[in-house]
C-alpha cells in the first residue's frame, strides 16, 4: 500500500502521521483503528473494530466450518442442495470466497438441507459432508478440488444428521435417526462399511463426532437426560464408554458438538452447559467444565484453549435490535477456573455479535458462521 502522496513536488504522508509514521487510519491497522492510537481488540476493517466478514449471498443457511493448514471451510444450503465453500487462512482472494462443491451438479440429489455442526470434516487431501440424502460426499482439496462436482463416498449415510471425522486412510461417520456409526477405508467410495455401533436397542442416537491421532470419539443421547461418550481405537477393537452425564435435564436432547483437546473430551448439551471428562477414562461420570446460560453450541480449541459460541438463545435481546451472541473462551482443563467470588474465569473475545453457531480455530484467526438476519455469513477476528 502506497502511503506517499506528491504535492507541490514533494513526498507526503497520503493519510494521518501517527508517532511520527504515516499510517491509514482508515485502513486495516489494529493499533490506529479510525484514529491514531485507538487499538482494537477485534478486526480493523476500514478503519472500523469488529469481526470481519465474509459475505456469503449464494447460501440460505450455513452451519458447519473446519479449517486445515492452508484454508477455511464451510457447508451452507442453496435453494436447491449443499455448497462448500472456503477461503485462504491468509485471507479470501478478491474479498469473496471460492466455492469447492456443490451438489446441484450430482444428478441424483434430492434435497432436503438439515445442517448439523459436525456435518463437514477435511483430512490430509480430501474433505467429506453428508448431503442428508443417505450419501457421505468427498471432494478432494484445493488446488486439486473436483470440478465443484462431488463424488459419492458412501451409501450408508441418514436422510437427515450425520456426523463425518476422517483420517488419512479411514473416514467415521455416526447416522443419528438410524442410531449406527461406521468406519471404511479411504479411497474413491466404500461398498461395505465396518459397524462400529448400533444404538438401536439402547435408545441413543449418534451426535457429534471427532478424531485424534489414536482414537475416534462420539456422543449419543436420549434426547432427555442422558448423553454417553464412546471412543474406539484407530486401530480397531472394542467400542468402550468414556464418560455419561445423566444429572442434567436436556431439553430436545441436544449434544451439540463435541471435541478432544489437552487430554479431554468437551461437549455441550446444547441450552447451558458445557462438561468434560478425561480422553482416556472409562465409565466416568462427565463434569461439569462452565455452566453458560445461553445455549453454548459450537466448540474449537487452540494449544492453550477451549472457545465456544454462545448463541444467545435466539441471537438478539427482545427489542430485536441488539445481537447478544458472544464468543467465549477458557483454559484448558477439566473445568473452567472459578474467582473466589464465585465468577468464572472464561473471557469473552468477542461480543454482541447474532446467533454464532459453526466454530473453528486457525493459526492466527477465529472463524465463525452465523445467520445474521436470514443473511448467513463467515465472520472472523485475529486472536
Amino acid at each position: 500500500m502506497h502511503v506517499e502522496k506528491c504535492a507541490k513536488g514533494e513526498c507526503v504522508c497520503a493519510y494521518s502521521t501517527c508517532d511520527g509514521k504515516c499510517v491509514n487510519t482508515m485502513g486495516s491497522d489494529n493499533a490506529n483503528c479510525g484514529k491514531c492510537g485507538k487499538a482494537c481488540d477485534y478486526q480493523c476493517t476500514m478503519g472500523s473494530c469488529g469481526p470481519a466478514t465474509i459475505p456469503t449471498p449464494d447460501l440460505n443457511e450455513i452451519g458447519p466450518i473446519v479449517t486445515d493448514d492452508t484454508n477455511v471451510y464451510w457447508l451452507g444450503t442453496t435453494s436447491t442442495g449443499f455448497e462448500v465453500e472456503y477461503c485462504p487462512l491468509a485471507g479470501c482472494t478478491g474479498g469473496k470466497p471460492t466455492t469447492l462443491a456443490d451438489t446441484n451438479a450430482a444428478s441424483s440429489f434430492s434435497f432436503f438441507g438439515e445442517l448439523s455442526l459436525g456435518q463437514l470434516t477435511v483430512s490430509a487431501s480430501t474433505l467429506y459432508f453428508a448431503d442428508d440424502d443417505l450419501d457421505v460426499l468427498q471432494c478432494a482439496l484445493p488446488p486439486t478440488g473436483c470440478a465443484l462436482t462431488p463424488t459419492t463416498y458412501s451409501t450408508n449415510a441418514d436422510f437427515e444428521e450425520t456426523y463425518v471425522a476422517a483420517t488419512s486412510t479411514k473416514v467415521y461417520w455416526a447416522n443419528n435417526e438410524a442410531e449406527t456409526v461406521y468406519d471404511c477405508a479411504a479411497g474413491a467410495s466404500c461398498v461395505t462399511p465396518t459397524l462400529l455401533q448400533n444404538d438401536t436397542t439402547l435408545g441413543l442416537t449418534p451426535e457429534g463426532m471427532f478424531v485424534t491421532d489414536s482414537a475416534i470419539y462420539w456422543g449419543a443421547g436420549d434426547e432427555e437426560t442422558t448423553i454417553n461418550i464412546y471412543s474406539a481405537a484407530l486401530t480397531g477393537g472394542a467400542v468402550s464408554t468414556v464418560c455419561t452425564q445423566t444429572s442434567g435435564s436436556f431439553e430436545g436432547g441436544n449434544l451439540t458438538q463435541l471435541i478432544v483437546a489437552g487430554g479431554f473430551v468437551y461437549f455441550s448439551d446444547g441450552e447451558s452447559t458445557i462438561y468434560s471428562c478425561s480422553a482416556t477414562a472409562t465409565g466416568a461420570t462427565a463434569a461439569v467444565y462452565i455452566m453458560d446460560s445461553n445455549g453454548p453450541g459450537g466448540l474449537a480449541a487452540s494449544a492453550t484453549d477451549l472457545y465456544w459460541a454462545d448463541s444467545g438463545f435466539g441471537g438478539f435481546s427482545s427489542s430485536s435490535t441488539t445481537p447478544t451472541g458472544a464468543i467465549r473462551k477458557c483454559a484448558l482443563g477439566a473445568s473452567c477456573p472459578l474467582y473466589a467470588d464465585g465468577g468464572t474465569s472464561a473471557i469473552t473475545v468477542v461480543d454482541k455479535i447474532p446467533s454464532p453457531d459453526g466454530l473453528a480455530v486457525g493459526t492466527t484467526q477465529v472463524y465463525w458462521t452465523s445467520d445474521n438476519m436470514d443473511m448467513p455469513q463467515v465472520n472472523y477476528f485475529s486472536k
